[in-house]
């Protein structure tokens, strides 16, 4: 008897509308942080792929400094380089400097009134 009015009360408590609250409390969390967590997983997969592009680049960046510092490391890659940054040229050889000289822009603009006065008022006192 004593077994019984105990299943009973366990079962009152079980089916009781305050244990069905605590239930869809419960339910409504867990889903809340599925969710969260789904997202934190999209995020982390495109950080990911950006993390793996940013590799591939960096890689490729490192095969052409490789191959530029060996190129560098043989006497003509070296004498090239100091060739050109440093303007260096053999004993028997001669260096040519091309310059660009564009015509420079002549101001054809008068001045204003008010900048003529203004500019002799500057020169008065030169």
């Amino acid at each position: 008897m004593e077994m019984q009015s105990r299943n009973i009360s366990f079962r009152s408590i079980a089916h009781s509308k305050v244990m069905l609250a605590i239930l869809f409390f419960f339910m409504i969390f867990f889903a809340y942080n599925v969710i969260g967590i789904i997202r934190k997983s999209s995020e982390v997969r495109k950080e990911r792929i950006r993390a793996e592009e940013n590799k591939i680049q960096l890689e490729q960046q490192k095969i052409e400094l490789t191959n530029k510092l060996n190129d560098i490391e043989t006497d003509a890659g070296a004498e090239r380089v100091l060739r050109e940054k440093f303007r260096i040229v053999k004993p028997e050889e001669g260096l040519v400097v091309i310059v660009d000289e564009s015509p420079k822009q002549i101001d054809t603009e008068k001045p204003s009134g008010s900048a003529r006065v203004k500019a002799f008022f500057k020169n008065l006192f030169r």
